[in-house]
């Protein structure tokens, strides 16, 4: 009889940088220590609504951002995604290959909307917070993992 650890189904959520990066490796590497366990891995969504189907018992597992929606979650760091920007080519940091966060303080931001169930924008305003200032949202797009 097989251990039920090996075998069953798990349910796997993945949001934006982790959606593009984790799932290979993730499902190489379960593949290859438990054959029998079927992974069903369900990506391009935002951390926020990835973290609702954990609460919920739609998912069992998932790779988000940040778990700031339910912080009764149970999580684990497993690694530092660079945050990116972009800018016109002819601004000033633009052939910057890096810039501190405080640089662009009186530059406007673009990031998703607020209602998006990402959970990258209340991340940015944090992070632009602890260099000192808030940022001016002026325009709000999606970030592509819907």
């Amino acid at each position: 009889m097989a251990d039920p650890a090996e075998e069953g189904r798990v349910r796997v959520g993945f949001s934006g940088a982790y959606g593009q990066s984790k799932p290979p490796l993730f499902a190489r590497t379960v593949r290859k220590r438990y054959p029998k366990l079927e992974l069903v891995l369900d990506g391009a969504r935002p951390s926020g609504l990835i973290l609702d189907d954990i609460y919920s018992g739609k998912l069992d597992l998932c790779f988000v951002s940040a778990a700031l929606s339910y912080p009764e979650i149970r999580t684990r760091g497993i690694s530092i995604e660079p945050l990116g920007g972009a800018a016109l080519c002819d601004h000033p940091l633009a052939k910057r290959s890096e810039i501190s966060l405080s640089e662009p303080r009186d530059d406007p931001f673009v990031t998703n909307p607020a209602a998006s169930g990402s959970t990258l924008r209340p991340g940015v305003r944090a992070a632009c917070h602890a260099a000192g200032f808030t940022p001016e949202i002026a325009q709000e797009t999606s970030d592509g993992t819907r």
